[in-house]
């Protein structure tokens, strides 16, 4: 238990008292408003004997769609093959709520079984929809976090993302690590990003109906 409470108050301290980096970071936020998208991956030394390390992967993006397509898009975890450029192969068993997916970035390959707790997205004005993971299987077993989605306007939606992992010996190639995770996470999310804007538009065109 103490374990998990040093890790959760270092992740704290990680992200800040108001919030994460990209967040609270004027600079870095301007730069979130010009339509980036920012992903910090770090590691710290424990506190405890073990584990010995802890890896803390944060992230934010907007999204020009609203929230709720933005969040049911995200979902569409058979099209990942196709957008992401780094997942080969995806399922999404619905009864035991696990994304299985095959990874391959760096000339590494990677099968994954990720826990997903996605609630039904809520509407209500203020509220924060978020959904939760945990890395089951494969490499990284253990690696957990959440994804936030906030409405900024009818067709605006904040997206932010953290992660946090606790290891003795790091179980994949020690470039993921140095700037390899950071990479990938960002393109993913470029393109995820990409793809949900462009559906957001097609289905905006349809909404309006045939040009009179």
């Amino acid at each position: 238990m103490l374990k998990w409470i040093t890790c959760g108050l270092t992740f704290a301290a990680a992200l800040g008292t108001d919030g994460p980096f990209w967040k609270v970071k004027e600079k870095a936020y301007e730069r979130i408003k010009d339509h980036e998208i920012l992903v910090s991956v770090r590691t710290e030394n424990s506190s405890n004997p073990l584990p010995k390390k802890h890896l803390f992967a944060v992230g934010g993006g907007q999204a020009r769609a609203s929230c709720e397509f933005t969040y049911i898009t995200s979902q569409k975890y058979e099209k990942y093959p196709e957008i992401s450029g780094y997942i080969k192969k995806s399922h999404f068993d619905p009864d035991k709520k696990v994304l299985t997916f095959t990874i391959e970035a760096y000339s590494y390959k990677a099968d994954l079984q990720i826990e997903m707790n996605v609630p039904a997205f809520n509407s209500t004005s203020g509220i924060v929809n978020h959904l939760t993971y945990k890395i089951v299987g494969g490499p990284l077993v253990g690696f957990a976090g959440t994804a936030e989605f906030v409405s900024l306007s009818p067709s605006k939606c904040e997206v932010g993302f953290r992660g946090d992992y606790s290891y003795d010996e790091f179980p994949i190639p020690k470039v993921f690590l140095e700037f390899g995770m950071e990479v990938v996470m960002q393109k993913m999310a470029t393109r995820m990003r990409g793809y949900i804007e462009e559906q957001w538009k097609l289905e905006s065109v349809k909404s309006k109906g045939p040009v009179k």
